[in-house]
């Protein structure tokens, strides 16, 4: 050990080496830093993927003053607004067997499934992660340019800024401009309440 310290001893003592020893020393810390910085993105990105196993689960959707609460099973959902059940099945959204336009407050209902969410949010910029006793909130910046495109609609200001909340690493609420989707129960829903 004392050798090595010797020999460091003596090519500090050189100027050039001693520069160069700078140099690689300099070179290696921002080596780490990138490889931190590129690390740190990466696992924030990774909580885009949020949807993959939402096949039955209640929810309720807030948009604007409307509220539309709803339970989906295999790919069905009925929904009720207004003491009126829809039901949505196949991007379709339909009364009494009579299919009508899923616009409500000009969001189109197809676009707030959890399939088109996670389109939304691959295209979002992670901007900051909250952490609460049983939740963790992740807050996303979307450029209006991409809300407008995803959501069909115009954005309300040059960024939206959309928030995910995840409890025991599922997705319980997200949140953006003026819509609320909150599940609950997840993987729980048997079978309709006829």
């Amino acid at each position: 050990m004392r050798e090595i310290f010797k020999t460091l001893k003596e090519l500090w003592a050189i100027k050039r080496l001693r520069s160069l020893i700078i140099l690689c020393l300099w070179l290696c810390f921002i080596g780490f830093v990138v490889a931190l910085l590129r690390n740190n993105n990466n696992s924030s990105s990774n909580t885009t993927l949020l949807y993959k196993d939402y096949d039955n689960y209640e929810v309720s959707y807030t948009i604007g003053d409307i509220v539309i609460d709803g339970v989906t099973y295999n790919g069905e959902s009925y929904l009720y607004i207004d003491s009126k059940r829809y039901v949505y099945m196949n991007d379709e959204l339909s009364i009494n067997g009579e299919v009508i336009e899923p616009l409500f407050n000009d969001v189109n209902f197809v676009l707030l499934q959890p399939k088109n969410l996670n389109n939304l949010l691959e295209q979002a910029i992670y901007d900051s992660k909250v952490t609460y006793t049983n939740s963790v909130k992740y807050n996303y910046v979307v450029s209006s340019e991409v809300y407008s495109t995803y959501m069909q609609r115009l954005a309300t200001s040059d960024n939206i800024l959309l928030s995910v909340t995840k409890e025991n690493d599922m997705v319980v609420e997200i949140s953006f401009d003026d819509i609320t989707i909150s599940y609950d129960k997840i993987g729980q829903i048997a079978a309709f309440d006829s």
